[in-house]
Protein backbone atom coordinates (compact mmCIF):
# COMPACT_ATOMS: atom_id res chain seq x y z
CA UNK A 1 0.00 0.00 0.00
CA UNK A 2 1.14 3.19 -0.90
CA UNK A 3 0.15 5.31 2.13
CA UNK A 4 1.71 3.26 4.55
CA UNK A 5 4.97 3.23 2.52
CA UNK A 6 4.95 6.95 2.41
CA UNK A 7 3.97 6.41 6.23
CA UNK A 8 7.52 4.31 7.11
CA UNK A 9 9.45 6.37 4.94
CA UNK A 10 8.53 9.85 6.56
CA UNK A 11 8.75 8.08 9.94
CA UNK A 12 12.43 7.43 8.83
CA UNK A 13 13.43 10.85 8.30
CA UNK A 14 14.80 11.89 11.45
CA UNK A 15 17.48 8.56 11.73
CA UNK A 16 18.67 8.77 8.32
CA UNK A 17 21.84 8.51 7.58
CA UNK A 18 21.62 9.76 3.82
CA UNK A 19 18.71 12.39 3.86
CA UNK A 20 18.98 13.30 -0.12
CA UNK A 21 18.35 9.49 -0.93
CA UNK A 22 16.07 9.43 1.58
CA UNK A 23 14.14 12.47 0.02
CA UNK A 24 14.10 11.30 -3.04
CA UNK A 25 12.33 8.12 -2.07
CA UNK A 26 9.77 10.22 -0.11
CA UNK A 27 8.97 12.59 -3.49
CA UNK A 28 8.45 9.40 -5.73
CA UNK A 29 6.01 7.59 -3.06
CA UNK A 30 4.54 11.02 -2.82
CA UNK A 31 3.97 11.31 -6.27
CA UNK A 32 2.30 7.63 -5.96
CA UNK A 33 -0.62 8.70 -3.21
CA UNK A 34 -1.17 12.30 -5.44
CA UNK A 35 -2.09 10.05 -8.15
CA UNK A 36 -5.05 8.28 -5.67
CA UNK A 37 -5.45 12.04 -3.77
CA UNK A 38 -6.56 15.03 -4.85
CA UNK A 39 -6.76 16.49 -1.41
CA UNK A 40 -2.84 15.08 -1.54
CA UNK A 41 -1.92 16.54 -4.71
CA UNK A 42 -3.23 19.97 -3.18
CA UNK A 43 -1.13 19.83 -0.18
CA UNK A 44 1.89 18.81 -1.76
CA UNK A 45 1.69 22.02 -3.96
CA UNK A 46 1.04 23.92 -1.19
CA UNK A 47 4.12 22.76 0.66
CA UNK A 48 6.35 23.06 -2.04
CA UNK A 49 4.56 26.70 -2.71
CA UNK A 50 5.85 27.56 0.94
CA UNK A 51 9.37 25.71 0.72
CA UNK A 52 10.03 27.92 -2.20
CA UNK A 53 8.92 30.79 -0.55
CA UNK A 54 11.34 30.61 2.25
CA UNK A 55 14.15 28.97 0.58
CA UNK A 56 14.32 31.76 -2.12
CA UNK A 57 14.09 34.45 0.81
CA UNK A 58 16.03 32.81 3.65
CA UNK A 59 16.47 35.90 6.04
CA UNK A 60 12.49 36.70 5.79
CA UNK A 61 11.14 35.42 8.58
CA UNK A 62 13.36 33.10 10.09
CA UNK A 63 11.65 32.29 13.58
CA UNK A 64 8.77 30.98 11.59
CA UNK A 65 11.06 29.11 8.79
CA UNK A 66 12.27 26.80 11.96
CA UNK A 67 8.69 26.13 12.87
CA UNK A 68 7.95 24.75 9.22
CA UNK A 69 10.95 23.03 9.95
CA UNK A 70 9.97 21.72 12.69
CA UNK A 71 6.35 20.39 11.69
CA UNK A 72 8.11 18.38 9.12
CA UNK A 73 10.65 16.55 11.26
CA UNK A 74 8.18 15.91 13.54
CA UNK A 75 5.25 14.81 11.12
CA UNK A 76 2.42 16.59 13.26
CA UNK A 77 0.67 19.95 13.02
CA UNK A 78 1.39 20.52 16.90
Amino acid sequence: MVRQRLDELIAAIPDAEDAYDLALSVVGCVSDVMEESELASRLYILWADITDFYELRPDHDRPRWHSFEKLGANGRSG
